[in-house]
């Protein structure tokens, strides 16, 4: 284990959270996103993958592949990439976002989660880091109050309820008819206090 855990945002659904919070549900995937040259997105069929065994692939562009970029065309740059884990790995830590609002006034509101409809969070008109203060510069306190809940991948770290210890990270393959991209990462997780 780390000494120190990095901590990692984390968007989850709000049919995922009542798993996580009873804790039923410890593993999560996620699809590996290849990396853009320029304006095209890579795929799975520019590169020749090789699973590191630690979470991380390993990519060589595949012969004949030629990809432009705004420095010129198959720069060496693009011979050997290594992709990582965005969320990091065992030891390391993700705070959960999920669609939130608030409710009360300037000065007494709480955070109340959508998933199901608990109350977690109680914060003081105090400005600085753990108030509301934080959003007002992004949304101001009148479309904070107006647009009630909020999206996920608004969610400040201040506002999470939940924090994840990741146990495992691996690089699994699920193929079928429909998957463009059968790569994806399983994380393992087990629930931890803030």
């Amino acid at each position: 284990m780390k000494e120190r855990p990095i901590h990692f945002p984390i968007p989850f659904s709000a049919a995922m959270i009542p798993g996580v919070l009873d804790g039923t549900k410890t593993q999560t995937r996620r699809v590996v996103r290849f990396p853009k040259w320029g304006n095209r997105q890579t795929t799975e069929a520019d590169w020749d993958v090789t699973d590191t065994g630690n979470g991380e692939l390993h990519l060589t562009v595949r012969d004949g592949i030629v990809l432009d970029t705004p420095c010129g065309r198959s720069s060496k740059a693009m011979r050997d990439q290594i992709l990582r884990c965005p969320y990091g790995g065992p030891g390391d830590r993700l705070w959960v976002r999920e669609c939130w609002r608030l409710s009360g006034g300037p000065q007494s509101s709480r955070v109340i989660y959508r998933a199901d409809g608990e109350t977690a969070k109680s914060f003081c008109g105090v400005a600085g880091n753990g108030s509301h203060k934080e959003l007002e510069p992004v949304f101001g306190w009148e479309a904070i109050k107006r647009y009630g809940t909020h999206c996920r991948i608004h969610m400040p770290r201040w506002a999470s309820r939940i924090t994840l210890e990741l146990t495992d990270v691996r690089i699994v393959q699920e193929i079928s008819e429909a998957d463009a991209n059968p790569w994806v990462r399983a994380l393992t997780f087990r629930r931890v206090e803030p």
